[in-house]
């Protein structure tokens, strides 16, 4: 509360100063003469003091995603199955959309290799499918054909 009350406290000021300047300076020459290059002064004065509470704002970012961070516990079983599971389907679904499968008619699962269980089809080859997932996912799987 301390902190939007110094800000207030400060714009204030700043605008209080900017008017007392401005009655001040004389009316010097031609089109407001200095008055122009102080009002110009005093705006940003003013906008500066209004980004003020920018700077602690983006003080406090790395703080928040370094507490974001440690919220999101990857070392357990259960979040580690997840995430190989959520990205086998996301596997099994490319594949199944890259060869014109049907995605019931594959499925992945994800271990210490990556395991595709595939129904043959003709024309279906083993080996483009080991291809395409170690050239698109970096990964190197087992395909098991059935059916």
């Amino acid at each position: 509360m301390s902190e939007i009350k110094g800000f207030v406290m400060s714009l204030i000021s700043a605008a209080a100063v900017t008017g007392l300047l401005d009655c001040f300076v004389p009316d010097s020459g031609g089109k407001d003469g200095m008055k122009k290059y102080l009002r110009y002064l005093t705006a940003l004065a003013i906008l500066l003091t209004l980004l003020t509470p920018l700077k602690s704002l983006v003080a406090a970012i790395p703080e928040a995603a370094d507490a974001a961070a440690g919220e999101f516990d990857y070392s357990s079983v259960e979040a580690f199955s997840r995430v190989n599971s959520l990205i086998a389907l996301h596997i099994r679904d490319s594949v199944a959309e890259k060869f014109a499968l049907d995605p019931d008619e594959v499925s992945a699962e994800l271990g210490e290799k990556l395991t595709l269980t595939v129904k043959r089809r003709f024309g279906l080859i083993g080996s483009d499918i080991v291809s395409f997932v170690r050239n698109n996912f970096g990964i190197e799987a087992e395909v098991v054909f059935y059916g």
